[in-house]
């Protein structure tokens, strides 16, 4: 249609000898015609899964840096704390169309060495529950790193304080990531 294709149509208006004169000025969009993800073997939908924009649409820059920062916020929710993300935009002038390369590289994935826990009163929980808390907490120990494995993680932990009397528990997460 005209208002996928064109950014503007602009009508000006004028007298002419004969009667009005119509000048059409159309301003053409830049459609997206491909998003080429690269640097991955497997789960490439995931990573198309994140970019806000497809094929066949109008680009638009503040989508495409979203996108960006979707992509690296999903590695870092998988464990690639040092992955880095390069987008290269090649315009067809011809044809009005751009091709959206991906260049992603992972880096490693972290795994968690240990899992410690803090409480800002240790005193308040028995011995038991503070084992308890202790015990789920190192079921993260010696595995991937993961945004959901560590939720599942502290849902556990509120469920065993829940049960235990601690009605709205206060939970964070803090990583260090190892320099080596």
């Amino acid at each position: 249609s005209a208002r996928k294709r064109f950014a503007a149509i602009n009508i000006d208006i004028s007298d002419g000898k004969q009667g009005k004169v119509l000048a059409f000025t159309l301003t053409g969009a830049w459609i997206i015609k491909k998003i080429d993800i690269r640097g991955v073997w497997f789960g490439k939908s995931l990573f198309a899964a994140q970019y806000l924009q497809q094929p066949g649409e109008i680009f638009d820059q503040h989508n495409h840096d979203q996108s960006l920062a979707a992509i690296i916020k999903y590695l870092h929710s998988q464990g690639y704390f040092q992955a880095t993300l390069r987008d290269v935009i090649t315009r067809d002038t011809t044809n009005k169309a751009i091709t959206v390369t991906l260049k992603i590289k992972a880096n490693r994935r972290f795994f968690v060495r240990t899992a410690n826990v803090q409480l800002a009163d240790s005193a308040a929980l028995e011995a038991k529950l503070y084992a308890r808390v202790v015990e789920l907490a190192q079921l993260l120990q010696e595995k991937i790193y993961t945004k959901e494995t560590a939720v599942d993680v502290i849902k556990a932990i509120k469920a065993a304080l829940h049960a235990a009397g601690y009605m709205s528990p206060h939970i964070k997460l803090s990583k260090t990531l190892d320099s080596g």
